[in-house]
């Protein structure tokens, strides 16, 4: 088991630009184990996860980060991802992934990858892991669907950082410079070419065509065209742990030796924010430009508060839906308060698709007497909204 999720240099390098003086601030986020990602799902409400199972979340702006259980786990928790600001998840360095439908109150475990699991991303209806190498590929995994997805590209390297961008389009990134991109929601990934072969640590995009790598000695690649192409550039000589948009021009990075860097026109330019500290930050997010956390080594919590926040738009809370009977036998049928149509696609464990009914009213009764009793995906869609939900035939 890692100690540490991201190793690096610790030698203070010259970054280009010059220091902006910003507001951050210290926090008490109550352990002094190595936090390793923090996600914001408002500008009060935030989640941070870390090592030997450690789970903090605030209410309040920081004020005050309250403990978590992540199911009773006490091993390390690499990522953490909200769909809204009740359904979230995480992954960890044993394996599996956990999801909370309250907001962080309770988590359930959903499932396992192969290996060590380095980082996670979700839209709603879909969830992907990246991580450690097995059976010498580096892996992506689909908890919800057991997609398991090991790309040639990918062949002795791990993947340290994914990132869908919407239902469809998704990349991930790993060791010796290596970039994937999936265009139909993980069935299938594609190589890029990175120009570099330092590892990549992680990848964020605020559309479809304008994203930000980030990777060790101060690697910073951006695109504005999917990953067609990627220009590169080095800031200092710290590995670059982690990226986060607060809009479509405003950027920051967290780094190694308490590196902050930000950008305010869409990552052409870089200049330091001054944090005061040279503890090594792993993970940074927030909430729009005015409000952003950034986590380390030790527990430590830093805050930022500048300028208004601009508008966020997150994604919508997780509608009521539910497939019926439970469990099934003979026939389904979907409940989904408020719409006049669903379409229900249904998968089995190897996602090869069963079923598929196009427009039906909710209620309506779907015959699946023709199928093999087990657990089954179904997976309803109304306008751009997919929700999954798990059944079992008999």
């Amino acid at each position: 088991m890692m100690n540490k999720i991201l190793s690096g240099v610790l030698l203070t390098g010259m970054l280009a630009g010059t220091p902006v003086m910003a507001q951050w601030t210290v926090q008490t986020s109550t352990t002094t184990e190595q936090l390793n990602a923090v996600y914001a799902t408002s500008a009060t409400a935030a989640f941070a996860v870390g090592n030997n199972g450690v789970a903090r979340k605030t209410t309040n702006g920081g004020t005050t980060w309250t403990t978590m259980s992540v199911d009773g786990t006490t091993e390390h928790i690499t990522g953490v991802t909200f769909v809204s600001a009740s359904m979230g998840y995480t992954c960890g360095a044993a394996q599996h992934v956990y999801e909370t439908t309250n907001g962080g109150a309770t988590w359930d475990n959903i499932g396992m990858g192969m290996t060590d699991l380095y980082d996670i991303t979700a839209v709603s209806g879909s969830v992907w892991v990246c991580g450690d190498e097995e059976v010498g590929f580096g892996f992506l995994y689909n908890p919800i669907t057991m997609a398991l997805k090991q790309p040639t590209a990918v062949a002795g390297k791990k993947l340290h950082g994914v990132h869908l961008q919407g239902s469809s389009n998704g990349w991930a990134v790993g060791e010796g410079g290596v970039i994937i991109k999936t265009t139909n929601g993980g069935s299938a990934w594609t190589a890029q070419t990175a120009g570099t072969t330092q590892t990549l640590n992680k990848v964020r995009f605020f559309t479809a065509n304008d994203g930000i790598i980030v990777g060790n000695a101060g690697t910073i690649l951006r695109t504005t065209n999917g990953g067609t192409t990627w220009a590169a550039t080095t800031v200092g000589t710290q590995n670059l742990n982690a990226v986060y948009y607060g809009s479509a021009t405003q950027i920051w990075i967290a780094g190694n030796g308490g590196t902050i860097l930000y950008s305010s026109n869409g990552g052409t330019t870089w200049s330091t924010q001054t944090t005061g500290m040279t503890t090594d930050l792993n993970g940074i997010g927030g909430y729009g430009t005015g409000t952003v956390w950034a986590c380390g080594d030790g527990g430590k919590m830093l805050k930022y508060s500048g300028g208004a926040t601009e508008a966020v738009t997150l994604p919508i809370t997780e509608p009521e839906v539910a497939v019926y009977p439970v469990p099934a036998q003979g026939s389904i049928a979907v409940s989904w308060a408020g719409v006049d149509q669903v379409t229900v696609r249904l998968t089995d464990v190897t996602g090869r698709e069963v079923l598929h009914v196009a427009d039906v009213a909710p209620g309506s009764q779907m015959d699946v007497s023709g199928l093999s009793a087990g657990s089954y995906f179904a997976h309803c869609s109304a306008g751009d909204v997919q929700v999954v939900k798990h059944i079992v035939i008999r």
